[in-house]
């Protein structure tokens, strides 16, 4: 199985269409590398991230030809988000050819994880669609338009068997309809989703917890200013019937006495 190079590439592309709406140059040329083609993001499809999950949408921005490249669209994509991106080319591969599809070494060097770059198959026709997560602890910045995988094809040995009956052919528009019900079915945010409703579960906990706890401590305050009370309640009339029964005895003793002075007058 032998690789096309990049004048075999051109070639077809002239003569067959391997590539529709291939990116050139500002020569006019296409861009085409030693053996592969570059290929660039066309559409971006995302789901909001967790923290607004509860009204959480499918978003979709797309590639403009009406701007230049400086004015393109961009997307953020935030620390653990995963978002979708279909290319702006089309793939037209005929039965003697497959391809292979890897994500740039510029994605891995910036912390971008491609899920699943991979195989096309002889006959497909339509667009790359590549999943990518920011693995990074900072936002990352996607720019509609900007190269972003690489495509290499390959030629079929000795071919035997009929391929026609694999021919599959899925429009841009068909394409984008399926990433957007794939991306509302998924998860916005992997590194963050996934543990979501458990942060949640804990944090009710937590706050049922401190509650209870604070309900506790409150009870037990006015316990304490009860038993207070009850004892200068206590003290005070201790005290006081104290003082009720000195005085008592002073009168006591001093009638006491008075009665002793008259008997002697």
């Amino acid at each position: 199985m032998s690789t096309l190079t990049r004048k075999e590439i051109e070639t077809r592309i002239r003569r067959d269409g391997l590539i529709r709406n291939p990116r050139c140059g500002d020569d006019g040329e296409f861009e085409i590398q030693a053996d592969s083609y570059d290929l660039t993001a066309g559409t971006a499809i995302w789901k909001q991230s967790a923290d607004t999950r509860k009204g959480a949408r499918v978003e979709t921005l797309n590639y403009s030809s009406e701007l230049p490249k400086v004015s393109q669209p961009t997307v953020t994509v935030q620390p653990g988000q995963m978002i979708f991106v279909v290319t702006l080319e089309d793939i037209v591969m005929p039965t003697s050819l497959c391809g292979t599809v890897y994500s740039r070494n510029s994605l891995a060097l910036a912390g971008i994880l491609a899920l699943n770059a991979g195989h096309v198959d002889p006959g497909y026709e339509g667009p790359i669609v590549i999943r990518l997560i920011n693995l990074r602890a900072i936002p990352w910045t996607l720019t509609l338009g900007d190269a972003i995988f690489t495509i290499t094809f390959q030629m079929i040995d000795n071919v035997q068997d009929d391929l026609t009956e694999y021919k599959r052919v899925v429009s841009q528009e068909e394409m984008i309809s399926r990433v957007r019900a794939t991306a509302d079915a998924a998860l916005g945010n992997a590194l963050y989703d996934l543990y979501a409703v458990d942060i949640d579960k804990r944090l009710n906990e937590f706050q049922a917890s401190s509650l209870e706890k604070f309900r506790e401590e409150r009870d037990s305050r006015w316990v304490q200013r009860d038993e207070i009370w009850a004892v200068l309640f206590h003290s005070v009339w201790s005290k006081m019937a104290a003082g009720v029964i000195l005085i008592a005895s002073v009168i006591a003793a001093v009638f006491t006495a008075l009665q002793y002075l008259d008997g002697k007058t």
